[in-house]
């Protein structure tokens, strides 16, 4: 299950972190809230919520990361969970390693499924913030894993100092880290997708949930 990542401002040296969609959705028609590290206008139409940042906001223009969250499909989240509706939609994150190959979502998932097969490790090797949930998000899409973004609820970053990427210490670990995502990719790309029968984009959805689910609440 996937939940939308967005990001508050720091608006006149606040923070003020929405607890329900409504709370969201009026920062976000303020322009105080955004999805993360994403201009809102390039996943939600204009005519849904306004492209212009608050002006009394800072926000760093440089920071831009659609590959990491476009494929949640954040319009149809944003539009359906503003009309009232609940629960899950499926998102279209198959296909071979290169596609998605940056998409990194908050997910939730049981740890071990009630027939007894458990989740994919995650890989221990990354430290720091640099590429680890790429890397487990693109091991479970390898093992067929399904993505469903859950309406009306999310996730929310608020802005904190980061380490200077400048930083020669900093600039090695980077690299360390790129080197170790590549070698995930190779790995999976050769004993997980091309494996024979693991990797079928076109299968059928056949299972009762496959297409998701949706009520209203009271």
């Amino acid at each position: 299950v996937v939940l939308p990542h967005w990001e508050t401002l720091r608006c006149k040296g606040s923070v003020l972190v929405p607890t329900t969609f409504a709370e969201l959705e009026e920062q976000t028609q303020a322009g105080r809230a955004r999805p993360f590290h994403v201009a809102t206008q390039h996943l939600i139409p204009v005519s849904w919520a306004p492209p212009m940042v608050d002006p009394q906001c800072d926000v760093d223009s440089t920071s831009v990361w659609t590959p990491g969250i476009k494929t949640t499909n954040y319009f149809r989240w944003y539009r359906e969970s503003r009309e009232g509706e609940e629960g899950l939609f499926p998102l279209e994150s198959g296909g071979g390693p290169t596609t998605d190959r940056y998409y990194e979502p908050f997910v939730i998932f049981r740890r071990v499924e009630a027939s007894g097969m458990t989740v994919p490790r995650y890989q221990e090797q990354f430290v720091g913030r640099y590429k680890n949930k790429i890397a487990f998000v693109s091991t479970l899409r390898a093992h067929q894993y399904q993505f469903f973004t859950m309406r009306r609820e999310f996730v929310v970053h608020v802005p904190h100092a980061v380490n200077n990427q400048s930083n020669p210490d900093m600039q090695g670990l980077l690299l360390l880290m790129r080197t170790l995502h590549r070698e995930e990719r190779e790995l999976l790309q050769r004993d997980v997708f091309l494996s024979s029968g693991k990797h079928n984009p076109g299968r059928p959805r056949v299972g009762p949930w496959d297409s998701g689910f949706s009520c209203y609440g009271a």
